[in-house]
């Protein structure tokens, strides 16, 4: 099934919704795939204001493969910065 033609959206308001949250905006690529690669991440908290900008040359790897560390750069993040006990929610 297509996400868009779910019930419901993505994004929309939940009934009891986190007091505070994380948002991460990641992505990673390759030139040539594989080729000299990087990601690069920017973690928003639910304001929308921007707490943390990420991002690392990688060397010789696939797209897969930066765009993958982008993800995880941006889950140890959330756990290194206890974001008041916040992490548990960005992770769920």
């Amino acid at each position: 099934m297509c996400p868009s033609s779910a019930k419901g959206h993505l994004f929309e308001s939940r009934e009891n919704p986190p007091e505070c949250y994380l948002v991460a905006h990641s992505d990673g690529g390759a030139r040539g795939n594989p080729g000299p690669a990087g990601y690069g991440v920017v973690i928003k908290d639910e304001s929308g204001r921007k707490v943390a900008a990420l991002s690392e040359y990688l060397g010789h790897q696939t797209n897969n493969f930066a765009e993958y560390q982008g993800l995880i750069a941006a889950l140890e993040y959330a756990i290194r910065s206890c974001w008041c006990g916040r992490s548990r929610e960005f992770i769920r």
